[in-house]
């Protein structure tokens, strides 16, 4: 997954001591270091077409180890008062695209599109007055390039993209692009970055869940929600990252659960936090002591019935083009690898009783035969 992209675009012309203004007028952390390329004289129809040519036009690339707290349709509302120009800011990442209009006289128009990396497009079109419809959209990274090149002072800070709430229907969205963010590599703040490899200890703090646990796979984001889960989130952070999730069912503790380690931790606006975690492994959960539990992790072992596997990835291969949510696949890929099931499991939902199964057999074969029924199940539902 790569990292978002933003830039801000205007049809007037933008002083860097005009940016810098902007900069110190919305503040920032006390480490923060924000760096920016501003690209004048271009013609900004063009760049946006991703073939700039000579205009009248400006476009600036900024990049913050604060780009968490400085957002971008907030800068660049600033920018467009100090500047008395209408100024763009546009928004792209895997699954959610979008941009903020503000105007120097009148109300901002803005809109953030689930599911699109290019619904930045529809923004030229606003600052154009222009019916862009019959144009194609270019990757925004790709414009941005334009801007930026391969600067070596801020190649290593986060794109500054971030987006204030303005309605709860923006609420996925933002927590998406954050999300995509953070998976991308960005750190909401400086922090130490934990070994991805380190082992799994045999006993860490453990978390009680009411549905199925997360499945061991790469790196991805959660949003927590309930006060004592951010609480004890909190806590793990502080030390050494590790969580065990631990399902309850009927108010008694299941015997399988998943040892995860918390990367990073952020707060939202609204009082939750988004984490980016990295489910490593299942574990059998023993013992408790107080909000401590031993692990014994399950360990991955071959399948014993190869041509059982082989048999569950065909029927896999039918069923992953009707998948309920969206799963990224290679048919070449689960064809060779000798643990099929861990590319797929983190992504399909599975049932509690399956998620017990899953964690408690590590043979690949077995696995492999449950996430096919997961599939099934989860078309019949549909």
């Amino acid at each position: 997954m790569g990292k978002p992209c933003g830039l801000l675009v205007t049809l007037g012309s933008i002083e860097a001591e005009q940016v810098k203004e902007a900069l110190d007028e919305q503040g920032g952390p006390s480490w923060d270091r924000t760096v920016f390329r501003l690209l004048a004289d271009v013609d900004v129809r063009s760049l946006l077409l991703g073939k700039p040519q000579g205009g009248s036009g400006t476009a600036i690339s900024l990049a913050s180890t604060g780009w968490w707290f400085r957002n971008i349709d907030e800068f660049a509302e600033r920018l467009s008062k100090l500047s008395g120009s209408d100024v763009l800011a546009l928004v792209s990442a895997d699954d959610v695209s979008g941009y903020h209009l503000a105007r120097a006289e009148g109300a901002p128009v803005r809109e953030l599109t689930l599911g699109d990396r290019f619904g930045w497009f529809a923004g030229a079109g606003e600052l154009l007055a222009e019916d862009l419809s019959n144009e194609t959209a270019p990757d925004l990274t790709a414009v941005a390039f334009e801007v930026h090149g391969d600067d070596p002072v801020g190649a290593d800070l986060p794109g500054l993209f971030n987006l204030a709430i303005t309605e709860d229907s923006e609420l996925q969205a933002l927590t998406q692009l954050k999300g995509a963010a953070l998976s991308g590599g960005c750190a909401w703040r400086p922090l130490t970055e934990r070994d991805p490899d380190e082992p799994v200890p045999d006993s860490m703090r453990g978390l009680i869940l009411a549905s199925a646990v997360r499945l061991p796979g790469p790196p991805r984001c959660a949003r927590a929600t309930r006060a004592n889960a951010i609480r004890r989130a909190e806590k793990v952070v502080r030390t050494d990252g590790w969580l065990c999730l631990v399902p309850q069912e009927n108010g008694k503790l299941l015997e399988y659960g998943t040892a995860v380690r918390i990367l990073q931790l952020a707060p939202m606006s609204d009082g939750s936090a988004l984490g980016l975690i990295h489910p490593r492994a299942a574990v059998r959960v023993g013992a408790t002591d107080g909000s401590t539990v031993s692990v014994e992790v399950i360990e991955a072992i071959p399948a014993s019935d190869l041509q059982g596997l082989a048999a569950s990835v065909e029927a896999a291969l039918e069923l992953l083009p009707g998948a309920s949510d969206p799963v990224v696949w290679d048919a070449e890929e689960l064809r060779s690898s000798e643990d099929p099931a861990q590319l797929l499991a983190w992504q399909i939902d599975v049932n509690p009783d399956q998620c017990q199964r899953y964690l408690a057999d590590g043979d690949a074969g077995s696995r492999m035969s449950i996430l096919v029924e997961a599939l099934r199940a989860g078309q019949t539902s549909g």
